[in-house]
């Protein structure tokens, strides 16, 4: 079979997410990180078998030897082969059990159905990228870590990156425009998603939903635990 260079970036941006993989056959693919604050969620196009694999950057990194439009992915019971022209790999799969948050992962359908929020606006990726940007330039000297506060009222609000114990430090703004009153603020090490642009959704103070426009998938972060 084949696998979409979608499905591969979606991969790699998961192994930020967490080192190791599980997808059940005919499901979506959850990751989820070990604090247990960021969940992604994804729809693959392709039909996968079951399996697991501990090392998700290894494998991706045996899969970048090679052509991906040109290279075929033999599924078998404990492993894949990965062939291409005269070249293969033979990667081994992990049973599922011995990967940590397996026991963490709770239906697909429960995250892509969660739909009690409080508010809704829309994020271009220009705007996430500057905000990940930001953080890196205005607060190179700060020892705290960065947060991202989003907050409107009336249907009017602004995505706001300062230090988090110090309100006069540099800040960073992007405006918005809401449905619905907003009020979060997480770290700004949990905007790991893959680009692209996104529809926000917030449950205040306790969650933020971002669907991705153009490709199945979902991300869930959980605000910073003070």
């Amino acid at each position: 079979m084949k696998i979409s260079k979608n499905t591969i970036s979606i991969f790699r941006n998961f192994s930020a997410i967490h080192e190791s993989l599980v997808v059940d056959s005919g499901s979506s693919i959850v990751s989820i990180s070990k604090e247990r604050n960021i969940i992604a969620v994804y729809d693959p196009p392709e039909e996968f078998p079951d399996f697991g694999i501990f090392r998700l950057s290894e494998f991706l990194s045996g899969v970048s030897l090679f052509k991906l439009d040109d290279v075929d992915f033999i599924f078998k019971d404990k492993f894949v082969q990965i062939k291409y022209e005269n070249n293969s790999i033979k990667y081994v799969f992990t049973d599922k059990d011995l990967i940590e948050y397996v026991d963490a992962v709770k239906p697909p359908e429960k995250y892509k159905g969660f739909d009690k929020f409080n508010s809704t606006f829309e994020l271009s990726e220009d705007d996430i990228q500057r905000i990940k940007k930001s953080a890196g330039i205005l607060f190179t000297g700060s020892s705290f870590k960065t947060d991202v506060e989003i907050v409107s009222k009336d249907g009017s609000g602004t995505i706001k990156v300062q230090d988090e114990d110090d309100i006069m430090s540099n800040n960073f703004s992007v405006n918005i425009e809401t449905e619905g009153d907003c009020n979060i603020t997480f770290n700004v090490d949990y905007l790991i998603m893959l680009r692209g642009d996104y529809s926000v959704s917030v449950l205040n103070k306790k969650l933020i939903k971002f669907a991705h426009k153009t490709l199945p998938l979902i991300y869930l972060i959980s605000p910073r635990v003070n």
